[in-house]
């Protein structure tokens, strides 16, 4: 950066005024700004390069990087390929004893080699060695000029120079099927011919092209490649794909070279020169461990057919990429994929960034790649850059259960300077889920809680996440993905147990009230919903069965809560009254719990209504646990729960005026009634019915909130300095944070908070100045929070009253006389008076003579319409 002795200095220098000018602006704009910055080459500037190792060896290459630079995004593809050796081993020895004197394709198999003599219209055969074996078969009649021949066991295939290609039985049998090229491709030269299991590749000896067909009907698949661009000449005659190294090699007769090539065509820099003089026929053709040339040496009858060593042992193994010495990317064995993508390598540059030595204003950061072995190492798709974004670090757990609670945390470092607000968002397996920020300049943590979504099935499954960042300043905006990782969500499991699932969480069982007797076998009817986390996401199960237990089983072996609504009762259903049993946020684990389902008799049952009220209101969804006390066991012992309904209301059954019973009711999962008392259920007016009150006593129309222990606190109003303080001193270990919120009166509206501050010190004086205020009526509450409950401890209403400040006493003088006007003027028409006097306060109370404040003045509105309407008649 250009720092101001160096400005001055450039100052001097440029002595023409407007070159100053310019100069200076060029400075201002810079400033202190991290410039935009991206790169997608090495200082090769190659994008993409084969590296070919030879050894267990090392190839180096440099990014330049700006000084000044944060580097946000580095990342790069990396594909490992086969090091193929080919080396000329030796030549045929070509025997023309049976006429097959004019070459023009080869194809071999793993015992013998047809060659294609284009003169004679036939197919010969030899064994691999070179014996001449047979005349295996002559072409058909439109194919009397063969050239390249391939097959894949059940046929072969042969082209017909200037039109197409025709097919055989592996026998010599023409099938009746042969392509014409020049329609269906425009392909007018057709040479030599290879395939792979799916197509067929058809080299164009004059239109520098591949063709592919469909290998099962021989149609066109539309697709070519084009040869051109990669030193090859219009004489590409020769082509042979190999399956050991997944690639297709193309002979040169007129550059008397091959070259190879991936399947997409695209070509992978690599050929080596034949051995012979030139061809002027040349077909290829090889196996797992030779490449096979054939052809015509020059335009004389010799013919020749040479054997290359074609080796595929030579696999990239244990490769690595490091950065001053550190590894930033590895791979154990051999490695064979394509397109792996690294993870960010941005905070490794950023790390030698820090110790970086420049080479003028660059930084040259080393990339070291490594091999153990032979093989080509490819890079591509680079891309360095800054985005003013940089992920450090995210927290999550790599496995967990479907509707378990899940905390997924993302730490970045950002440019406050450029962005100055973010946001964050969790897109976990599709969803969207807003997330919340913490920290503050330019580090930042975002963090969402989840309960993980259902699975579909019963299945485990891998699902993926990723945080959405959104940057914003004033003019502009910035999305950036997070690394995206994977969670393998497990299902959980409540049934009836069986043999798959046996981990036992409750077991019920069917009693007689009456006698102690179990029932058996009984009917259960249950509908359960059952999660792991908050309740957010849960899961249902549903069962219906008879016997004498039932049985409930989990997996896994964790806290599950537990909503259930039970159905049950005899079997048969003829001898008792069918009751309701209830779960609500019930915990359930691998401790077995049994749970004895109690039955009364019909003839001994009595119905009432059970009606539950808060403060005289119905109270729905309350929870009545009714107990029945058992003198032999000389306990009370659980017989029924119960639930209410919209109208605080629902039906229990007793053993009237004999069994004593006790009652609990829950209300949220909260116990708010308990009867410490057995009382006899006596049926008197009807309908029957039991009334359970659960309120508080009404509470006081005012609060107070002098009564927590270890605080001492003040709260008050300065009319000179108008500054409202909050003192407050708290010994209270439970102690998390002091507030201060004043609000401003508003008659017609909700009041306006104008102050709400905190500390989190123990000891503090919060303070607040009301001196940029216009008069009004004013509240200031102190609150302190212990156990994250936040309790009012101090409250005080002031005003703002310019009015009283300028007329002082004197102002309340005219007030009153004003008022008292008002009144005497309508003395002999009262109802016209109290409107006189209404006017008159609110008058007073405007122009600040006497400040009444809007409750005051409300009730005095209040009175005056009750008392206009007594008198109007």
């Amino acid at each position: 950066m250009l720092k101001f002795k160096d400005f001055w200095e450039k100052i001097a220098y440029f002595k023409p005024f407007s070159e100053t000018i310019l100069l200076l602006l060029m400075v201002i704009l810079v400033g202190d700004s991290v410039l935009a910055w991206n790169n997608n080459t090495f200082n090769n500037s190659l994008s993409e390069e084969n590296i070919t190792f030879i050894d267990n060896e090392n190839h180096t290459r440099y990014l330049e990087i700006p000084d000044g630079i944060t580097v946000t995004d580095a990342y790069m593809n990396l594909s490992g390929f086969d090091k193929i050796n080919i080396s000329f081993n030796y030549d045929w020895g070509f025997n023309t004893s049976g006429g097959n004197d004019d070459v023009s394709g080869i194809y071999c198999d793993n015992t013998y080699c047809y060659i294609t003599d284009y003169m004679d219209g036939a197919v010969y055969r030899y064994y691999q060695n070179g014996t001449f074996l047979e005349l295996n078969f002559s072409t058909t009649g439109d194919n009397d000029n063969p050239r390249g021949i391939t097959s894949n066991g059940t046929y072969f295939w042969i082209v017909q120079y200037n039109l197409g290609f025709f097919k055989y039985w592996i026998n010599g049998t023409y099938t009746g099927d042969w392509i014409n090229t020049t329609d269906v491709a425009n392909s007018y030269y057709p040479h030599g011919i290879t395939h792979n299991s799916t197509n067929l590749f058809v080299v164009d000896a004059a239109y520098d092209s591949v063709y592919i067909y469909d290998i099962d009907d021989g149609s066109f698949t539309g697709n070519n490649f084009s040869t051109v661009n990669q030193g090859i000449s219009a004489d590409n005659e020769g082509i042979f794909y190999s399956e050991a190294s997944k690639r297709i090699y193309i002979a040169d007769s007129n550059e008397e070279k091959w070259y190879e090539h991936y399947l997409n065509g695209s070509y992978t820099g690599r050929n080596d020169s034949f051995i012979s003089a030139t061809y002027s026929q040349i077909s290829l053709t090889g196996n797992l461990t030779d490449l096979i040339i054939a052809g015509r040496l020059g335009i004389s009858t010799t013919n020749d057919v040479n054997i290359y060593d074609f080796t595929n042992t030579y696999n990239i193994t244990n490769p690595y990429i490091s950065i001053n010495n550190t590894q930033v990317w590895n791979y154990s064995g051999k490695f064979y994929q394509e397109n792996n993508r690294t993870d960010n390598l941005a905070s490794y540059l950023n790390d030698y960034l820090a110790v970086c030595s420049l080479i003028g204003d660059n930084c040259h950061v080393p990339f070291l790649f490594h091999s153990d072995t032979m093989g080509i190492l490819e890079y591509s798709d680079l891309e360095f850059s800054n985005e003013e974004f940089l992920e450090n670090s995210q927290t999550y757990n790599s496995s967990t259960y479907e509707t378990s609670s899940e905390s997924f945390i993302l730490n970045i470092t950002y440019d406050s300077s450029e962005w100055t607000s973010a946001t964050g968002k969790l897109f976990y397996n599709g969803t969207s889920y807003a997330g919340t920020r913490t920290g503050t300049e330019d580090d930042l943590t975002f963090s969402k809680q989840i309960d993980i979504p259902l699975l579909p099935g019963s299945s485990s499954q891998n699902r993926s996440f990723y945080w959405e960042i959104s940057l914003f300043n004033s003019t502009s905006s910035y999305k950036f993905n997070s690394t995206e990782y994977n969670q393998t969500v497990e299902p959980i499991i409540l049934v009836e147990c069986n043999a798959t699932y046996s981990t036992k969480a409750i077991n019920f069982t069917a009693w007689n009230e009456g006698n102690g007797s179990q029932i058996k076998p009984f009917s259960f009817s249950g509908y359960f919903e059952y999660w792991l986390g908050e309740g957010d996401i849960i899961k249902n199960y549903s069962l219906d069965t008879k016997d004498n237990e039932t049985h409930i089983c989990i997996s896994p072996s964790d806290n599950f809560t537990v909503d259930a609504t039970i159905e049950y009762d005899e079997a048969s259903g003829t001898s008792y009254v069918k009751r309701n049993y209830y779960f609500d946020n019930k915990i359930i684990n691998s401790d077995r719990e049994d749970i004895e389902l109690r039955l009364l008799e019909s003839t001994d049952s009595t119905t009432f209504i059970q009606e539950v009220l808060e403060n005289q209101q119905p109270i729905e969804d309350a929870y009545i646990y009714t107990y029945k006390y058992y003198p032999g066991e000389a306990e009370y012992k659980l017989v029924q729960i119960t639930k209410t309904g919209e109208d605080g209301k629902t039906v229990g059954f007793y053993e009237a005026e004999t069994a004593l019973y006790k009652h609990e009711i829950y209300v949220n999962n909260i116990l708010e009634y308990e009867e410490t008392e057995g009382r006899k259920m006596i049926p008197e007016d009807t309908p029957y019915t039991i009334t359970f009150d659960i309120g508080d006593a009404v509470d006081e129309p005012w609060e107070d909130y002098d009564d927590l222990a270890d605080l001492t606190k003040s709260l008050s109003f300065d009319n000179d300095t108008e500054i409202v303080t909050f003192t407050y001193e708290d010994s209270n270990s439970s102690f998390s944070q002091g507030r201060l919120i004043v609000y401003k009166e508003k008659y017609w509206e909700d009041d306006e908070i104008i102050c709400n501050t905190t500390s989190a010190l123990e000891s503090a004086s919060l303070t607040f100045n009301l001196s940029n205020q216009t008069r009004g009526n004013f509240i200031a509450e102190g609150y302190i929070t212990r156990d994250s409950e936040e309790l009012l401890v101090d409250s005080i209403r002031f005003s703002i009253d310019s009015g009283r400040d300028i007329f002082g006493n004197f102002g309340l003088f005219i007030g009153f006389f004003i008022i008292l006007t008002a009144a005497m003027a309508f003395i002999f028409h009262p109802i016209v008076g109290i409107i006189a006097i209404d006017i008159a306060l609110i008058f007073v109370n405007l122009i600040g003579f006497i400040n009444f404040g809007g409750t005051f003045l409300f009730g005095i509105l209040a009175v005056s319409v009750i008392a206009i309407w007594l008198m109007k008649d």
